[in-house]
């Protein structure tokens, strides 16, 4: 067992660093996806979609294409952070108003649009390398 350097605190795993790139995910074949994309000259944001992609067939009971989406990006080079809220659009009706006594737990109401891949593709389109 290793000792976290700056919390003191005995660890389970091994803490593992990288110097050029590290996919770390829930499951082996995810994170091997998203490696050969940074392998193939991919960015961050084509390894993290191989990564979820793949993780969608392989680790399904956690994640899936009709799923909704939340990432934080750094862009090293222009020194900023965003965050990208990519939750599917309300059916339609679905005002303020309508929720105001709580979304209800069956129906058309009580679900969205799944959001996931268009989160990717607003990422890749400024993010992405790789076609």
């Amino acid at each position: 067992m290793a000792t976290d350097v700056f919390a003191g605190v005995r660890l389970a795993r091994t803490p593992v660093y990288g110097t050029r790139g590290m996919v770390v995910s829930g499951h082996s074949l995810a994170s091997t996806a998203g490696l050969r994309t940074l392998d193939k000259g991919g960015s961050l944001v084509d390894a993290m979609i191989a990564t979820s992609a793949t993780l969608s067939v392989v680790l399904q009971q956690a994640t899936s294409l009709g799923g909704d989406a939340f990432f934080l990006y750094h862009d090293a080079a222009e020194g900023k952070t965003i965050g990208l809220n990519a939750t599917g659009h309300a059916p339609d009706g679905a005002t303020p108003e309508y929720y105001k006594d709580g979304i209800p737990d069956r129906g058309p109401n009580a679900v969205s649009v799944p959001g996931m891949v268009r989160g990717w593709e607003r990422l890749h389109e400024k993010y992405g390398k790789l076609p």
